[in-house]
């Protein structure tokens, strides 16, 4: 039988620990940055303004090859302007609907270098 102690610290003998991610329907997806590039990793700084163009949420971010990144539920339903800037050499922004729908979700996706921003998860 496992002591105390063992119920409360994860064993750490090269075994992975399994985790469990549960939809929650009730979270909106509104920025999803992919760096599509399995080689190298990317600095990018987001900046999310509205359209009064107050600074409605900014973040750092460093992306090793493949991984993807999920902002959800930090913006109210509205339109915004998304600056984002790559390795601090590249610029690009654009404005977008953020809502909860999955057509209205910012989609950021980095890798050869390139920066491309659309509108939606499907399209």
């Amino acid at each position: 039988m496992p002591s105390q102690q063992d119920l409360h610290h994860p064993r750490s003998h090269g075994r992975l620990q399994e985790t469990t991610q549960v939809f929650d329907p009730g979270r909106t997806e509104d920025v999803l940055i992919r760096n599509y590039d399995h080689q190298r990793g990317y600095d990018l700084t987001l900046v999310v303004l509205t359209q009064a163009g107050e600074t409605a949420f900014q973040n750092r971010y460093y992306l090793q090859p493949g991984e993807t990144v999920s902002e959800c539920d930090l913006l109210p339903s509205d339109d915004y302007e998304i600056a984002v800037t790559l390795d601090n050499t590249q610029e690009a922004s654009r404005r977008y609907r953020i809502d909860s729908s999955p057509d209205h979700t910012a989609v950021i996706e980095i890798g050869n270098g390139a920066l491309s921003l659309t509108a939606g998860l499907y399209s």
